[in-house]
């Protein structure tokens, strides 16, 4: 296979993950708020250690779910742009980023209060 056509051969690769990779610390910031807030004496540490696997399924499939019809489809502009529907672009993520370092810091604990776009 000629180099660097990943994108072009796997197109669900390029906007699919990223979707699913911007909303899913959001929705596990979000659950540690949400412990956060009923037990203010909880930790994120404390949050961590009771996290599991059936969270992490829960939480990928939340973030699959918010997946809009319009950005599978617009994941095969490069393979086959004609089964592209007026493709305006994927969403872009800086909205996403905010998201996260916005629950981050509503959740606090060390790491996550002075939390910058790059560490996203």
């Amino acid at each position: 296979m000629p180099p660097n056509t990943t994108s072009l051969l796997q197109p669900l690769d390029q906007g699919i993950i990223r979707c699913v990779k911007a909303s899913y610390p959001r929705q596990v910031l979000k659950m540690f708020r949400a412990a956060i807030d009923a037990d203010p004496k909880l930790q994120v540490r404390n949050c961590l250690k009771s996290f599991s696997i059936a969270d992490e399924i829960t939480f990928i499939k939340a973030a699959m779910d918010e997946l809009k019809p319009e950005t599978v489809n617009a994941c095969w502009k490069n393979l086959w742009s004609k089964a592209v529907n007026d493709f305006k672009g994927f969403p872009g993520i800086d909205g996403e980023v905010k998201k996260i370092i916005q629950t981050a810091r509503e959740v606090g604990g060390e790491g996550f209060v002075d939390m910058i776009d790059e560490e996203i």
